[in-house]
């Protein structure tokens, strides 16, 4: 099964002793679906949520974004269409309001879920 949060878990028959895991990529969004015994051990993926200030976006959609301790990255790209307009929308008539992304990482991959703006 890919990285993915899982939609639900369901018991199947009770003398059957599976279960039926349903998950959704957090990347692509495909459903995924997985039958296993109760008894065995199924991984999870550990995820981490990040909030970080838009510094700038680069015409390719690398961001350029800081964190609260003022450290800046430049190692994530938005690869999201409708994402990456959306922040270049808010950069561009950003009056007295910061744009934040939220960052979701799943193992090694890094993705931009949210744009929101806040007062400065």
């Amino acid at each position: 099964m890919q990285d993915c949060r899982y939609a639900y878990i369901k018991a199947r028959e009770a003398w059957a002793c599976k279960d039926s895991f349903v998950g959704i990529d957090l990347v692509t969004g495909k459903k995924y679906e997985d039958i296993s015994p109760s008894t065995h051990t199924m991984k999870v993926p550990i995820s981490d949520r990040k909030e970080y200030l838009v510094a700038d976006m680069g015409r390719d959609g690398i961001l350029a974004l800081m964190d609260d301790g003022g450290y800046v990255r430049h190692d994530i790209s938005v690869d999201d269409v409708d994402i990456r307009k959306n922040i270049a929308d808010k950069l561009a008539k950003q009056e007295d309001q910061d744009v934040m992304v939220t960052v979701l990482k799943v193992l090694d991959k890094e993705l931009v879920m949210a744009v929101k703006t806040g007062v400065k």
